[in-house]
């Protein structure tokens, strides 16, 4: 749901000097898919504790963590990739609406979206502890049993995500850094690409090429079952990183519903650079 959200909110983005391509796709297309993904959304949260607005049951993408009895367990309440991926949803339904009612709806602000606002500051808050210490950012602080794992799910918000943010989020980017610290550098193809998208968004340009470079890791013939490397020895992909084109792009260039960043994570390899409007 959230990555598909986030295509067509960056596909609208781009078209945004094209007023009747707009109205076509954002009224036809990215409006009717955000209606119904905000209403699943609003129909799954429940209150919990503190008044605030949670998932459950919960989980993170086939990872774990070590319950306060010492036992493995994957589910939880409110993992961070969950409440992430509410907030990017909910952010752009809201700014769509605002789109179609100033420049093609004579309408007043429809219910959902005004269910939308009012859900809006009462979801469960990201906490730095939990971007930190934490595996994938449950609600709870519980012990991670694999740190290196290759999954980042808790960073959602960073990639594809916007809600983490070098220049508005200045703490959790830092916490989000660390926890990539923390993962390393290894892993399967589709792995090390998320992982080159966030440390562009991190503005990190040098961490980003290394992980590019990592693209050309070989898998160890004699144990190809773990799917450690990106190249099989006849180079064809191990676990396919198709989404290296669109990490690559993040280092070149980087936008929102607002601002435009020209080769934000631009690595001195590159050597010089020429920038040309043709």
């Amino acid at each position: 749901m959230g990555s598909k959200v986030q295509k067509n909110f960056k596909h609208w983005n781009l078209l945004s000097l094209d007023q009747i391509t707009i109205q076509v796709f954002l009224k036809n297309k990215a409006y009717p898919l955000l209606e119904g993904c905000a209403t699943f959304l609003l129909d799954w949260l429940l209150e919990g504790p503190g008044g605030y607005l949670e998932t459950s049951p919960s989980t993170s993408p086939e990872h774990m963590f070590i319950a306060p009895d010492g036992i493995p367990a994957s589910v939880s309440y409110s993992t961070t990739m969950d409440m992430s991926i509410i907030k990017e949803v909910f952010s752009a339904i809201v700014s769509a609406a605002e789109v179609l009612m100033s420049r093609f709806w004579e309408k007043n602000e429809d219910e959902l979206v005004q269910n939308v606002r009012e859900a809006q500051p009462r979801l469960y808050q990201q906490k730095l502890p939990e971007m930190v210490l934490l595996w994938n950012g449950h609600a709870q602080d519980f012990e991670d049993p694999d740190i290196h794992h290759r999954h980042v799910s808790h960073l959602f918000g960073l990639f594809p995500g916007h809600t983490i943010a070098v220049e508005k989020t200045p703490d959790l980017c830092k916490a989000a850094d660390y926890t990539l610290y923390k993962r390393g550098e290894e892993g399967p193809g589709w792995s090390t690409v998320w992982k080159t998208a966030l440390w562009a968004r991190l503005h990190n340009s040098e961490h980003a090429y290394l992980m590019v470079k990592h693209q050309f890791d070989l898998v160890d013939p004699d144990n190809e079952s773990k799917y450690e490397g990106v190249l099989y020895s006849n180079l064809f992909t191990a676990h396919p990183s198709f989404q290296i084109r669109s990490a690559i792009a993040e280092m070149l260039v980087q936008s929102t519903a607002k601002d435009f960043y020209l080769l934000p994570a631009l690595p001195r390899a590159s050597g010089e650079t020429v920038v040309s409007k043709d």
